[in-house]
């Protein structure tokens, strides 16, 4: 060994208690101020013997990522628990940026703008801070909610002050939207505020809306379909039986395969239907005005009766008009009982009455005719009148229906006329009998006369 001391060199011991300069090279070079430069790479796994760097021989200090090779570092490569929060200097992990929309900050939470994913389960929009994995429910301060949650295959928006959005209580292939609703029935849908969708294939919108029969449909306000495939449509009224339908207000139904439309009284005094296999119609009262019971051809229809025993049961009066093209039409009295009356003539509900006139000149100016239909040429012969000609004679029995443009007659005022030509034809006869009786007597007498004449 050199004893001078060159640049590069340090002092050795030889043991003896002499000093020699020596070279120091190779992996690491020590400079005069005590610092130790490794070159890179010179470390691996083959120069480091088993056990001989422990946590006890490393000074806390940060490693720079550029000092680091890819892969450097590996989890077979460190020991279970080798790397704690106590060994990692504070502000050495920083916040990692990955897009301008979407950052992870030093607390593990993914930040982003228009995303935020949650432990891999939901994806959602606002504030989802107090999910928890059994539970969705917004937080005290009522912030919205948008998760999909892939365990059910089920989307919900919203806000909740219950316990609506339990996940044990969220159905398969359900959609919930709203403020505390509940779409807990399979492919269920529910849309509002206090909505509750709870059967299978349900739907239910509005508010306070509850949809709980299988298929059941409940559209409006404080609106209840709980019967399996019944419809309720409006506000305060309940389809409960299986196959009811309830549209208006204040409604109900008490039996299965019903129907009610219209609106009843109040909440406390609904029109209700308790027939099986029939239809209400009413308003106002919780009675109806219309109703229809039955199954396929042998239905009955009672009007102003829930009771009705023939096809059409009318409780009360009622009015036939004609409709089509006919050649009548008139008023009729539908009794109770289901006799039919004229309509009233009653002298109490007339004004202005005056005596027909010429009502034998009119007659006789009348043409009758026998005609076939065109719509039916082949049917028998029919006989009556000409709506156009009947009506430059006496139009006060002609009418033109309002539907189809057509005229008619109405033959059940004939009878006035034909009445009063009759009387004017026997007021002639009568004159006529009495010249004739006067005729006689004078031809008597001139008989008479003549005979006295030509006696001797």
């Amino acid at each position: 060994m050199s004893p001078s001391l060159a640049n590069g060199k340090i002092f050795v011991g030889d043991g003896s208690g002499n000093a020699a300069a020596v070279f120091m090279g190779g992996d690491a070079a020590l400079a005069n101020n005590g610092v130790l430069t490794i070159i890179p790479g010179a470390i691996t796994e083959g120069k480091i013997g088993t056990g001989a760097v422990t946590a006890d021989a490393i000074a806390f200090t940060s490693v720079d990522t550029p000092h680091l090779a890819a892969n450097a570092v590996t989890s077979f490569k460190l020991a279970d628990g080798a790397v704690t929060t106590a060994k990692i200097v504070a502000g050495a992990v920083g916040t990692a940026q990955i897009t301008n929309e979407v950052s992870i900050n030093t607390t593990g939470t993914i930040e982003a703008k228009r995303l935020q994913i949650n432990n891999g389960a939901l994806l959602s929009f606002g504030s989802t801070d107090d999910i928890a994995e059994e539970t969705l429910s917004a937080p005290s301060n009522l912030a919205n909610i948008f998760a999909y949650v892939p365990s059910k295959a089920a989307l919900v928006v919203g806000s909740s002050t219950g316990d609506e959005w339990l996940l044990s209580g969220i159905g398969t292939n359900s959609f919930a939207f709203g403020s505390s609703v509940a779409s807990y029935g399979s492919h269920a849908f529910g849309f509002g505020g206090s909505v509750i969708a709870g059967g299978a294939y349900s739907i239910a919108m509005g508010n306070t809306a509850q949809a709980t029969g299988s298929s059941a449909v409940a559209l409006g306000d404080t609106i209840f379909a709980s019967g399996n495939y019944s419809i309720a449509l409006g506000s305060s009224s309940v389809a409960g039986n299986n196959n009811s339908t309830v549209i208006g207000t204040y409604l109900s139904t008490g039996a299965i395969k019903t129907m009610v439309l219209g609106y009843g009284v109040d909440a406390d005094h609904l029109l209700t239907n308790s027939k099986a296999n029939s239809m209400m119609v009413g308003f106002g009262g919780t009675l109806p005005i219309l109703y229809v019971s039955g199954e396929s051809v042998n239905g009955v229809v009672g009007i102003g009766t829930t009771e009705p025993t023939v096809r059409l049961d009318v409780n009360g009066n009622g009015r036939f008009r004609a409709v089509g093209s006919g050649t009548y039409g008139s008023d009729l009295n539908i009794m109770a009982d289901g006799t039919l009356t004229t309509a009233t003539s009653d002298l109490r509900k007339k004004t202005n009455l005056k005596p027909l006139e010429n009502s034998l000149d009119k007659v006789l100016k009348l043409q009758g005719y026998s005609f076939n239909w065109k719509e039916s040429p082949n049917d028998p012969k029919d006989i009556g009148l000409i709506a156009q000609d009947v009506e430059k004679i006496i139009p006060e029995v002609v009418f033109t229906n309002r539907t189809d443009g057509y005229m008619g007659i109405n033959y059940s005022k004939l009878p006035a006329v034909l009445i009063e030509a009759i009387k004017e034809q026997q007021n002639k006869i009568e004159n006529q009998n009495k010249e004739i009786e006067t005729l006689k007597n004078e031809l008597l007498k001139l008989k008479e006369d003549i005979s006295a004449i030509k006696k001797p």
